[in-house]
């Protein structure tokens, strides 16, 4: 089966394509908080380059946050679109774990931290579990101060992940 990634999440607007033999491909912009005027060019760019039909599509996963509130609400409402015309099956997973994710292999504790705006950032810490990772404590809002002070009190080697916008 091959599922349709949105996330939007942050100033960053980014769609892929995957399956079980991995990502078939992805398309990142860049482009500002045009999140409306970019996802489905995006997301036509990808099915095109991929060669991939929404026909052949059997589900689609949305980022939930936490981010930037209206690129969620773009995300979120073009997934339940397609999802609904499609009659498809629509998974949420929020941007902290998608980061982790991506570094499920490491024995280290991993923590992931987002831009929020205002000089504070969404944060999570995580930990390898068979077949991903387990979240460990719920995603805060904070300074990255207060982040530095909660791992140093930790005492352990971490693995710190940002979203790079």
């Amino acid at each position: 089966m091959l599922i349709l990634g949105i996330s939007t999440s942050t100033a960053r607007v980014g769609c892929a394509i995957g399956g079980h033999e991995g990502i078939l491909g992805a398309v990142h912009s860049s482009r500002g908080k045009r999140h409306a005027e970019t996802l489905t060019p995006a997301i036509e760019f990808l099915c095109r380059q991929t060669r991939v039909e929404l026909a052949d599509i059997g589900a689609i996963a949305v980022d939930l946050g936490p981010g930037l509130f209206t690129g969620l609400r773009v995300g979120v409402a073009a997934g339940k679109a397609l999802a609904h015309a499609r009659r498809l099956p629509m998974i949420g997973v929020t941007s902290l774990d998608l980061l982790a994710f991506a570094l499920r292999h490491s024995s280290r504790r991993i923590v992931c931290a987002i831009d929020a705006g205002r000089g504070e950032i969404f944060h999570a810490s995580y930990r390898q579990s068979p077949g991903g990772v387990q979240r460990l404590t719920d995603p805060t809002v904070g300074t990255a101060t207060d982040l530095a002070v909660e791992i140093a009190a930790l005492d352990e080697e971490l693995l710190v992940v940002g979203d790079g916008a």
